[in-house]
């Protein structure tokens, strides 16, 4: 068995990282984006993004650690990250997960939608 050559069409496909002709495994990103399985890697520390999946801002790719630590958003509460929806309260630079917030009264949860 040997390597094969990607390719779309009748077009040769070269990595997105290195350049070089992809041969044997690869990763496709985006419509014409290919990277060989060890070039798709996490702009920020290098780790391989194959097998831990990514995040993108400006066309970069990031690992999850790396792109919450410059991008993220903190849970004021539980000092974790928040991914998907959360509650920033304006002017006060707090966010939070939903599932953080409590009534200040009695300490009881809010519900989704609440």
């Amino acid at each position: 068995m040997g390597c094969r050559t990607v390719s779309s069409g009748n077009k040769i496909t070269n990595c997105g990282s290195c350049g070089e002709v992809l041969l044997g495994d690869a990763i496709k990103v985006a419509a014409n984006l290919h990277y060989h399985i060890h070039c798709f890697t996490c702009t920020e520390c290098g780790c391989e993004l194959v097998n831990t999946g990514f995040f993108t801002k400006l066309a970069k790719y990031y690992c999850a650690e790396d792109y919450h630590a410059l991008f993220g958003t903190l849970c004021t509460l539980c000092q974790k990250y928040i991914e998907g929806e959360g509650l920033s309260i304006q002017g006060k630079g707090k966010s939070y997960h939903i599932s953080c917030l409590a009534c200040s009264k009695c300490g009881g949860r809010f519900d989704e939608g609440s």
